[in-house]
């Protein structure tokens, strides 16, 4: 994991054999690694992220990465958070705009606008 920054200095360090290794201190060392644990895979990542939730977004989709998942939804615009939730019936998309400002956005081939910190939600069969 790549040029993931955090303003707290304090790393756990790891001794583990380089081909486990998914982040460096500033350094060289290991702070993050990878490793299969029965049929899957942990990662441990020693290191905190500090109050910005684009440093979080960030790693989770690099995390992600190593499997090959693929998103539920393709959302334009990074800015903007999503959720599905699905029923019986029905799914839900719950839209999120946490910025101070006007967003508009697609999602698949559908163009949609936010107010600042406001949210839709989007029924579907």
């Amino acid at each position: 994991i790549e040029d993931v920054h955090t303003y707290l200095q304090e790393k756990q360090v790891f001794s583990s054999a380089e081909s486990d290794a998914v982040a460096r201190t500033k350094t060289g060392e290991v702070c993050g690694l990878r490793k299969r644990v029965g049929k899957g895979f942990v990662t441990a990542l020693g290191f905190a992220f500090g109050y910005t939730t684009d440093d979080h977004l960030l790693v989770y989709q690099k995390i992600i990465a190593f499997d090959h998942i693929k998103r539920e939804a393709k959302v334009s615009d990074p800015d903007i958070q999503f959720v599905i939730r699905r029923g019986k019936k029905y799914s839900y998309m719950f839209l999120l705009n946490y910025h101070n400002a006007r967003k508009t956005f697609t999602v698949g081939s559908r163009r949609y606008s936010l107010d600042p910190f406001s949210c839709k939600v989007i029924k579907r069969k």
